[in-house]
């Protein structure tokens, strides 16, 4: 698994995207505009009302505005939904306020502009639901999305509801036994709001028209050729008329996974036989672009006195949203309750669940964060009850290596409590926090979890060494700023055992780069760093092949140094990459097999994970739910003010086993990362509703992290705790998500250890924690 020197792997080499991010030569999809001078801009007419009837709609003055050049509503959108993309327009109903309902193409954004205010709409308003679990019942008020009926045929849809799009079963062991057999019965409810991924790039396209029918598109969505087939399908065009590219993206976090702009990009440009881009303002990004998913979790703990769980019961509630063919059925969000504990008996109902809210989707850990928050804050709650430690229990009853979990897998790389016992022993969890005067009283905290590994999607590398000795590696997974092109270099300069900046990364192009899903699930160094390792390993071996021929040696006995290759044992030997390429004289034979100069050697390829197995539809048992583990632990000292409940972070340490740290520095940038996106998931931010509207839809007065609210770096402690795993490349897992799950319940379980409240509801606002402070009174 691990070779016994590495020259790349394992060390914390300077991003192959540094100079020209921190020089501002780096793209965006928006840099782009300037390259296309007749460009026409997109706006889009969105609802004002949570769930209506559009009674008509009258866009004849916005189509004789000068400069407007298309208009369009629903009725002119193909009709055909994924779970990939929403309806691209609304057709007869809107179902969540900012739902498109018009749109146009113009000369200029602000033709657009003054257009959106000359098309009429007529609606009728319907009755709307916010709350999921009014929503969910068998006869709700509300059926939200009324075109879920079309999905019956899904293997997910469950006709127990009208807004229930899915709920997943899990029977492990015989609950009602293990409950009577507990010392010690906790039951609780747990909830989180619905926050906003609020990545610094919104998202953003342009698609040109070209003239054989087809498009060229340049987009900050992810998975180029998940694009590419989608609006091939979409709009019936052959995939050699579709070319998808993908310049660098500002963030995503799960967001672009969704496609809401590259449809309707695609639509008008195809409409107007021009170049167009659509471009989404802040508050489109919070109006109509996907949520976190919020989540309502409600948890029955059963344990004997000495801390053995012998009983676990879990009904997970995942808010969809105005989710059109999102068949959510919260087992992924549930999953992260699965993978840590040795629980024998073991239920859960999770369901998916529509209500007239913006649609919601993956970020950052799809839903594990939420239900982590409730299953953490249950553990300390459970200790406290027990008369335990916190580190104890969980230690008591932590899954090891080599036991099977409540969905029947078996457990192949944890490092969880390695995790935990760092981040105890970082922050002296042991020891008292030393009080001072005045109203902030101080309290430590820690909490673990896991979150999965979607085990879907195929990889595709080339790798190809040129004639100058050089390497370029063709890949498409996507760069969202975590650092894949400089992983991908270090695992080709690994193993041609070059130097590093020998190695160039071409990536994101379908005409160009081979397939690749999009980066999602933390599997990017797994999937495509499995694939590029492969590539190298063809193309090595090509190169074997050439120079045993020249070396008159085995292929076998060779070996590769310094740029050359070397026949083992005689290290002074050895022939250039270089030398390998022979010249094109008019005096040398070019019929001859051989490697030829302008002709690199092109080394092949793909990887895919071992495919999910089926599971029972009743007890939802398998032996392979999902791929692997990624793990986490995070310890908190906060400090809480009795007099207005605002809390301050004094000190953090996070713990993170990605199986193995290629480049230890960037994994010390997502752990830190991923702190400072869950203290604002946990401490500061929620969608603020009036009438279904959110009222805080800008960077004014929605509040995410900024460094009034995160420790100072000095105060702040990345560690690793690494079990390899043994497909990953060198042992590596993933790292990205699984850095969010255990932040929230370590900040609560630190608030009730300094002043004796506990919150069960996100986010730990000011607010909640004041409130509480008085009832507590």
């Amino acid at each position: 698994m691990l070779d016994s020197f590495h020259s790349w792997i394992g060390k914390s080499v300077t991003r192959v995207d540094a100079l020209d991010k921190v020089l501002g030569r780096a793209r965006f999809t928006a840099d782009l505009h300037r390259n296309f001078p007749h460009l026409l801009h997109i706006k889009v007419l969105r609802s004002p009302h949570a769930h209506a009837r559009i009674v008509s709609i009258d866009v004849s003055k916005a189509e004789q505005l000068p400069g407007v050049r298309a208009v369009v509503t629903g009725k002119d959108c193909p009709e055909k939904v994924t779970w990939m993309a929403p309806r691209i327009l609304a057709l007869d109903e809107v179902i969540w306020v900012g739902q498109g309902v018009a749109a146009m193409a113009a000369e200029s954004p602000e033709i657009a502009e003054d257009a959106l205010e000359l098309i009429r709409v007529i609606y009728e308003e319907l009755p709307a639901v916010f709350d999921v679990e009014e929503a969910m019942k068998k006869d709700p008020p509300v059926i939200v999305d009324r075109d879920l009926g079309r999905h019956k045929g899904s293997p997910q849809f469950t006709p127990e509801a009208p807004n229930i799009t899915g709920h997943y079963k899990l029977r492990a062991g015989d609950v009602e036994k293990g409950f009577a057999e507990a010392d010690v019965i906790l039951e609780n409810r747990f909830s989180t709001s619905r926050i906003s991924h609020s990545q610094l790039e919104p998202a953003s396209c342009i698609v040109r028209a070209e003239p054989d029918g087809g498009i060229t598109m340049w987009t900050n969505g992810q998975g180029v050729h998940v694009i590419k087939a989608l609006i091939s399908d979409l709009f019936q065009l052959p995939g050699s008329k579709v070319r998808v590219i993908n310049p660098y993206q500002g963030g995503s976090f799960g967001n672009r996974l969704r496609f809401y702009v590259e449809p309707l990009a695609t639509f008008l440009a195809l409409k107007t036989k021009e170049t167009v881009q659509l471009t989404y303002s802040r508050r489109e990004m919070y109006l109509a672009s996907p949520t976190r998913l919020p989540v309502v979790t409600y948890i029955k703990t059963g344990a004997k006195r000495d801390g053995t769980i012998v009983a676990q019961q879990m009904k997970v509630i995942v808010d969809n949203g105005a989710s059109y063919a999102c068949l959510q059925d919260g087992r992924a969000a549930s999953s992260g309750a699965v993978c840590v504990y040795r629980i024998p008996n073991f239920l859960i109902d999770s369901y998916g669940v529509n209500t007239n809210t913006p649609w919601a989707g993956a970020y950052r850990g799809l839903g594990t964060p939420q239900v982590n928050w409730a299953v953490e804050s249950q553990m300390d709650m459970l200790a406290e009850k027990l008369g335990m430690s916190p580190v104890d229990l969980r230690r008591k009853n932590v899954l090891h290596k080599g036991e099977r979990n409540a969905y029947g897998e078996k457990v192949e790389s944890i490092g969880v409590m390695e995790c935990l016992e760092k981040v105890a022993q970082e922050i002296k969890l042991e020891e008292p926090c030393v009080q001072e005067p005045g109203p902030w009283r101080k309290g430590k905290g820690l909490a673990m979890g896991g979150k999965q590994n979607t085990p879907r999607g195929r990889s595709e590398a080339e790798v190809l060494v040129h004639d100058d000795a050089s390497v370029e590696v063709l890949i498409s997974c996507d760069e969202q700023g975590m650092g894949a092109e400089t992983v991908m270099a270090q695992i080709a300069a690994e193993k041609f055992k070059i130097p590093f900046n020998r190695v160039k990364v071409t990536r994101g192009d379908t005409s160009v780069t081979p397939y690749d899903t999009y980066s999602a699930s933390s599997f990017t160094v797994y999937n495509t760093g499995n694939a590029v390792r492969r590539a190298c390993e063809d193309a090595i071996r090509q190169l074997f092949q050439a120079a045993a021929e020249k070396m008159e040696a085995p292929v076998d006995d060779l070996d590769l140094a310094n740029g050359k290759i070397i026949v083992r044992g005689s290290p002074q030997s050895g022939v250039a990459f270089a030398d390998l390429f022979e010249p094109f004289t008019m005096f040398t034979d070019q019929r001859r097999t051989g490697l030829k100069r302008g002709t690199p050697v092109r080394g092949r390829g793909a990887f895919a994970p071992s495919p999910a197995i089926p599971w029972d539809k009743e007890t939802g048992l398998t032996s392979k739910m999902w791929n692997w583990y990624q793990y986490n632990a995070c310890g908190v000292e906060v400090s809480t003010n009795i007099e207005t409940g605002e809390i301050k972070l004094l000190n953090a340490a996070i713990a993170a086993d990605m199986g193995f740290p290629v480049n230890p520095k960037l994994c010390e940038g997502q752990i830190e990362g991923g702190l400072c996106m869950a203290i604002g998931a946990s401490v500061l931010e929620e969608y603020i509703y009036e009438n279904g509207l959110m009222i805080n839809s800008s960077y004014g007065d929605y509040r995410i992290p900024t460094f009034g609210e995160i420790p100072p770096r000095s105060k702040v402690k990345a560690l690793f705790a690494s079990d390899p795993l043994p497909d990953g490349p060198w042992g590596a897992k993933g790292i990205g998500e699984g850095t969010m799950v255990a932040v929230a319940p370590a900040i609560a379980n630190a608030i009730y250890n300094a002043i004796g409240v506990r919150i069960k509801d996100l986010p730990l606002s000011a607010e909640r924690i004041l409130r509480l402070i008085k009832e507590k009174k």
